[in-house]
C-alpha cells in the first residue's frame, strides 16, 4: 500500500504473524523518494536519448548506404555517356578484388559473356544475314 503524507511518499508493507501465542500486525514503511528519482531520471533518457539515437542510427545508415551504392551510381552515369557515336566505351569496375563490392555485377557479367556485354559486338551480330 502507499500512503502519501505532507513531506514525502512511501510504501507500508503489513503482515499478520504471531510472537508466541500473542498475535501482532508488523508493518515496514520505506520512502518512495528515491524510486521516483530514479524514474524521472529514466524518463529524461528516454525523451533526450531517444530520439538521438534514432537520428545516430539514421544518419549512420544513409552513410552506409550511400557508400554501397556509390559504385552503382558511378555505373549509371557512365552507362549514360555511353551513345551510338561512343560504342566502344566500357563500365568501370571499381576494384574487382573486392568479395563485398557493389560493383561486382559490372565484372561479373563482363567476365561471363564478354561478347553479350558489348554494345558493338551486338550491333555486328543485327547486321550478319
Amino acid at each position: 500500500m502507499s500512503i502519501q503524507t505532507d513531506a514525502f511518499p512511501f510504501r507500508v508493507l503489513s503482515r499478520r504473524g504471531g510472537i508466541g501465542p500473542e498475535r501482532v500486525v508488523i508493518q515496514v514503511a520505506r520512502s518512495e523518494e528515491a524510486m521516483l528519482q530514479e524514474l524521472r531520471d529514466l524518463e529524461l533518457i528516454l525523451v533526450f536519448g531517444l530520439p538521438v539515437a534514432v537520428a545516430l542510427r539514421g544518419l549512420g545508415g544513409y552513410t552506409f548506404a550511400r557508400g554501397v551504392l556509390a559504385p552503382i551510381e558511378q555505373m549509371t552515369e557512365r552507362a549514360q555517356t555511353i551513345t551510338a557515336e561512343r560504342l566502344s566505351d566500357r563500365l568501370p569496375v571499381s576494384n574487382p578484388r573486392t568479395k563485398w563490392d557493389a560493383s561486382r555485377p559490372s565484372s561479373t557479367n563482363a567476365r561471363a559473356a564478354p561478347g553479350i556485354f558489348r554494345p558493338d559486338a551486338a550491333l555486328h551480330r543485327r547486321r550478319l544475314p
